[in-house]
């Protein structure tokens, strides 16, 4: 089913990506500028990982699922690895 169709037929107005690569570049590539910090999962998707890292904006990766991370306290950590990569 093609991209119109498939909005026609749920109704919603939206956007439509054929891939998770395609979906994770369009807002990872568009949105966060050179003074924003990405703060994400450790265990994210190497896709949007390879997209953060080739954005402006410096990243922090989180263990997973920790909510309580005092990942803003730790700038000798993001010095370190400023795309958060592990």
């Amino acid at each position: 089913m093609h991209e119109a169709e498939r909005l026609r037929f749920s109704g919603l107005k939206g956007l439509y990506f054929g891939s998770g690569f395609a979906a994770n570049v369009a807002p990872f590539s568009s949105l966060p500028q050179r003074d924003d910090l990405i703060v994400h999962d450790v265990l994210i998707h190497p896709s949007a990982r390879d997209v953060i890292s080739a954005s402006k904006a410096k990243a922090a990766a989180l263990p997973h699922n920790d909510v309580y991370a005092d990942y803003l306290d730790n700038d000798a950590a993001h010095a370190e690895n400023p795309k958060g990569l592990p």
